[in-house]
């Protein structure tokens, strides 16, 4: 999962997606925009330790950013200090707006990994429109700051009794536990999700945030249900279009074929979601998925659609193109 963030730090600073392959920036050119995008972000964190405003909004840029600084802690150098702070006034804003959440059984499913009926979410209050957008942006950062049984001193989880610290205090690993919970619960029947736990139909663009997550948890040694694959691969194996032409091998943004609605955006998704299922190339699915990359990627973005000029879709697209193929591989993309 190594350096997810940085195609769209880099592609500000350097506008490296226009540029033919021959023209393409050269390492110490990359170390640069990411250093130089590091600092920037440092620079503009408000002294609550958030991004952005102190709301939700917030707590998903914060989430995001996080993610930028612990994703390269190896390269810090003489900012080593400056920047274990921000990430620790970060990690406190997301804690502070984390929260408890009732869960139960999923059908004959038990969600609940540790047994405690708890689920957390990262908006305060009942189901909220971007609770899994939001959770799947703060999961991440939590999961990859390296210290699981650092406890949880502030927001509403500090002072619980019922983790695994001492006394029953929570730790970083009993938070990405509970959280993993919560996605297992929030699935939906067709096996994705939507805004919050068990909203209705699902989704392709919100379903890769609780796969996302589930990647990371695996960091702290937290693994989502076995249930939550099979029924993930229903959704994999229902969104995907496969009835050939120009949208060949693309997923949809609520059925197969729907399209307007982000569909380089979707597929890219799609290649995460099937990593996570252990598919790679050589499945005919991810081949398809692949193809369809391969002939959509330049589209210039224009509203949902497209992918250039569009961060969203262009990190999900690297995401996607780096857990399926590496960063590496100049073959299976070779248009």
């Amino acid at each position: 999962m190594k350096r997810l963030i940085f195609l769209v730090v880099c592609m500000t600073l350097m506008g490296m997606w226009c540029v033919p392959n021959s023209m393409a920036a050269t390492e110490a050119e990359k170390r640069a925009a990411i250093d130089a995008g590091l600092a920037y972000l440092a620079g503009i964190q408000a002294g609550g330790g958030y991004w952005g405003t102190p709301d939700y909004y917030g707590t998903a840029y914060t989430g995001a950013c996080l993610l930028a600084f612990l994703e390269e802690k190896d390269n810090w150098g003489t900012n080593a200090a400056a920047y274990q702070a921000v990430v620790d006034n970060g990690l406190n804003w997301i804690l502070s707006q984390a929260t408890p959440y009732a869960i139960g059984m999923q059908g004959t499913n038990n969600p609940d990994g540790d047994g405690n009926g708890v689920g957390v979410k990262f908006i305060p209050g009942g189901n909220n429109q971007r609770d899994t957008y939001v959770t799947g942006l703060a999961l991440p950062a939590i999961a990859a700051s390296g210290t699981p049984d650092q406890l949880v001193t502030v927001g509403p989880l500090a002072g619980r009794t019922d983790g695994s610290g001492a006394g029953g205090a929570w730790t970083y690993r009993d938070v990405v536990q509970n959280t993993i919970d919560y996605f297992a619960y929030g699935q939906n029947p067709d096996g994705g999700w939507r805004y919050f736990a068990n909203s209705g139909q699902s989704d392709q663009s919100t379903t890769q945030w609780p796969v996302i997550a589930s990647l990371y948890a695996t960091e702290m040694g937290v693994a989502a249900p076995a249930f939550v694959e099979t029924e993930l691969a229903q959704w994999t194996n229902y969104i995907q279009y496969l009835g050939g032409g120009l949208y060949d091998g693309s997923a949809g943004y609520q059925y197969p074929g729907q399209t307007g609605y982000g569909n380089v955006n979707e597929t890219g998704a799609l290649l995460i979601e099937q990593a996570f299922l252990g598919l790679g190339p050589g499945d005919g699915t991810v081949d398809r998925a692949l193809d369809f990359i391969d002939r959509t990627w330049q589209w210039t973005a224009s509203s949902w659609e497209g992918n250039f000029g569009n961060p969203y879709a262009m990190w999900a697209v690297y995401k996607g193109l780096e857990l399926t193929i590496g960063l590496d591989n100049m073959t299976e993309i070779a248009n």
